[in-house]
């Protein structure tokens, strides 16, 4: 299992937690999360665009179990990127710099 399809699952094995219904017709499926990936590959290879959000790509992988859709064959020569977001910049304390303070009477103060 690639990078790509461990996030696919992990996200709906956190689904499954939420929904019954999905829970039960993901079990009872024959379908795999390899085909799952695979139909979102040639979904987006499809759509035309180069960008998708998460829950996009979420959203396809929950249809490919809800509905009646065939595995289709596998992408060869896809290639999927995954940018995970920027951590936040943490917040400096006082004191953490050495900014220096002008007055306008011509005294300097830290």
């Amino acid at each position: 299992m690639n990078e790509f399809e461990k996030t696919v699952n992990d996200y709906l094995d956190d689904f499954e937690k939420t929904d019954a219904v999905f829970k039960a017709k993901r079990s009872d499926s024959k379908k795999t999360v390899e085909d799952c990936c695979a139909y979102i590959s040639t979904e987006v290879r499809e759509s035309g665009r180069h960008a998708f959000a998460d829950g996009e790509i979420y959203q396809m992988a929950r249809h490919f179990y809800d509905e009646d859709i065939p595995s289709p064959e596998k992408c060869n020569g896809c290639r999927v990127v995954h940018t995970k977001p920027k951590e936040a910049a943490k917040p400096k304390k006082k004191g953490d710099s050495l900014a220096v303070q002008l007055s306008l009477f011509g005294e300097e103060s830290i």
